[in-house]
């Protein structure tokens, strides 16, 4: 399942909102710039002029189906869009997760998986547990008049293994020290970055591969510019038979094809996960991943290497294969190439 780089962000506290944005830009995710799931003054806008919250389900479909899904949602359980004092304050939510159901439903979303950050304040302490112990709280007053999604709402609310396949949600404190509420947040994130990650990589193992009669092998290694090397995802200080690489680039050498083409996805991974962990690179970078005339590449390469780019690297400013000649006329050729050739770069 492919997640965009946009999280879709509704709070009331300016002050939260600022440093989850600080937070999140620091990961090259942005808000989902969709001007009616912008903040909950453009809702009350909107509910205003049409007199429902049926629009939040058509623009989150409607964000999710031409972009991706965004990668997480922020918002508090409670929330004031009638200005009236005895309204239902958890209608918003409530329209919110019914949007993902009924996506989920879609052709192409059936794993999906959204990730939710739920601010709270301490007073709220036992709302939250109860919520946490019953899923089927979420669902109280939710009226929808057409027959179909009445069976959608029924069927998340009754069995809690499907609400929490396609929900995964995080409630989070924000009384007391700033550092340690932005330290949570901050593992939050992180969290949903491994868990993308896993998904991706077990898409890949299931897609069909040709086995060959072969035993190849390569490594993913990245020079440093104090001559240390990262081999496979692992630092080392002797850089040994790489010293004439060049400094500060992802660089494939050995022979990458069918019979190891898992093995090398992962070193890739395992290799861009040590360079963002140490700060090395940032999504506000472009990744590039080069291979040269030392690596040797079949056509198996090109499907699982678009969904690496597509859907795990797709938060970085730009991501890319800088492939020479023999490399990127293989690459051409393959199946797949159409999901790949923008990330495709042919270099001397």
């Amino acid at each position: 399942m492919r997640y965009s780089n946009k999280a879709i962000i509704l709070l009331e506290d300016k002050f939260l909102q600022n440093r989850v944005e600080t937070i999140l830009s620091e990961q090259n995710i942005i808000p989902a710039g969709v001007p009616e799931l912008s903040s909950l003054e453009s809702i009350r806008l909107k509910l205003r002029q049409n007199g429902t919250l049926a629009f939040i389900q058509e623009e989150i479909v409607a964000l999710s189906k031409t972009e991706a899904p965004p990668f997480i949602i922020i918002m508090s359980y409670h929330n004031t869009i009638h200005n009236s004092e005895h309204e239902d304050r958890t209608e918003l939510f409530r329209s919110v997760i019914s949007a993902f159901m009924l996506l989920s439903l879609s052709r192409d979303f059936e794993n999906l998986n959204i990730s939710f950050m739920i601010p709270y304040r301490h007073y709220d302490h036992d709302l939250i547990r109860k919520l946490k112990a019953d899923h089927s709280l979420f669902f109280s007053g939710m009226k929808f008049h057409d027959e179909p999604m009445k069976s959608v709402i029924e069927a998340f609310r009754s069995d809690k293994k499907r609400f929490d396949s396609l929900f995964t949600l995080n409630f989070i404190e924000t009384d007391g020290n700033t550092e340690h509420i932005n330290t949570k947040m901050k593992l939050y994130f992180k969290s949903i970055e491994k868990r993308i990650s896993f998904e991706v990589k077990k898409e890949i193992e299931a897609a069909p591969v040709i086995k060959k009669n072969n035993n190849l092998k390569a490594d993913v290694v990245f020079k440093k510019k104090d001559g240390k090397i990262i081999l496979n995802g692992e630092m080392i200080n002797d850089s040994g038979i790489y010293d004439g690489l060049n400094d500060s680039q992802i660089t494939i050498i050995g022979e990458w094809g069918s019979s190891n083409l898992l093995d090398i996805n992962d070193k890739i991974i395992m290799t861009v996960g040590t360079l963002l962990e140490n700060r090395i690179i940032t999504y506000k970078d472009e990744l590039r991943i080069y291979l040269r005339d030392n690596c040797r590449i079949d056509n198996s390469i090109a499907i699982s290497t678009a969904n690496l780019m597509n859907k795990l690297f797709n938060r970085f400013a730009g991501a890319y294969l800088c492939a020479t000649g023999p490399n990127e006329k293989i690459l051409s050729s393959s199946p797949g190439y159409s999901l790949l050739k923008t990330h495709i770069k042919r270099i001397n």
